[in-house]
């Protein structure tokens, strides 16, 4: 898995894009290890502890965030899990999907365009909805519109105490996108989100390749991946929180 878009998905199936994505969690750790942000939120007094890692893998440059919510008491935890279980996994529908409800916490996302397409081969103890997705972010400067196209996989596991959202970069043919005024870019990611009922932890964790395409250097859009991925996640709870 990668950024490099697929330009047909004849013979994608669940199962192998689930394999993708625990290849992805599995290595994340052992990544160069990065700046640990910290963001007040709404659902504690500390500030949230969110680490970031990079490292090349599978052909590409991937940076990936983890927060493990170590600040929250018992219950807040559980109720944090059960918010990111609503909106960041979201439901298998395209009204209440997790694509919908990231556009209401990701101020660039300014527009999104949602087809279901169904895929055979389910991996075994997980329920699965996935779907087509044209992604339209108005980015600051000096980067211009962008429209990103993906296939989104969410997966969530028979015990009610994980899942996965898979986006997978696809080519705009493959979205069915028309020619519009921005810059065509690329992105893969793999969302997981991990409940242990017993000992009480949660780990949320984020991996992401991108080609944002146009005139930027790829070593200036690195320089700032890390911290935009992790601002994501007290944009999460300060939406998420705004929902109760």
């Amino acid at each position: 898995m990668n950024s490099s878009p697929r330009i047909s998905l004849a013979g994608e199936m669940g199962a192998g894009l689930i394999d993708g994505a625990e290849r992805v969690m599995r290595a994340v750790g052992a990544w160069k290890k990065g700046r640990v942000y910290s963001f007040a939120v709404p659902q504690c007094r500390e500030k949230i502890a969110t680490a970031t890692y990079s490292d090349q893998f599978e052909g590409d440059y991937w940076v990936a965030r983890q927060t493990e919510f170590r600040e929250l008491d018992p219950s807040t935890r559980r109720a944090v899990f059960d918010l990111l279980m609503r909106y960041s996994a979201g439901k298998a529908d395209l009204d209440h999907c997790h694509t919908q409800y990231e556009k209401e916490y990701i101020e660039e996302l300014v527009q999104i365009h949602l087809t279901e397409h169904p895929l055979a081969g389910a991996p075994a103890h997980y329920s699965c909805f996935s779907y087509l997705a044209q992604l339209e972010y108005k980015l600051q400067w000096p980067l211009s519109r962008r429209r990103f196209c993906n296939l989104i996989l969410v997966a969530w596991h028979e015990s009610g105490n994980s899942a996965y959202v898979i986006s997978l970069a696809v080519s705009p043919e493959v979205a069915g996108a028309r020619p519009g005024n921005f810059v065509e870019a690329q992105y893969s990611a793999v969302e997981h989100i991990e409940f242990d009922p017993e000992s009480g932890s949660l780990k949320w964790t984020m991996a992401t390749c991108s080609d944002a395409k146009g005139q930027i250097p790829a070593w200036l859009a690195r320089m700032s991946m890390n911290g935009v991925v992790a601002q994501d996640v007290a944009h999460f709870l300060r939406w998420a929180e705004t929902t109760k």
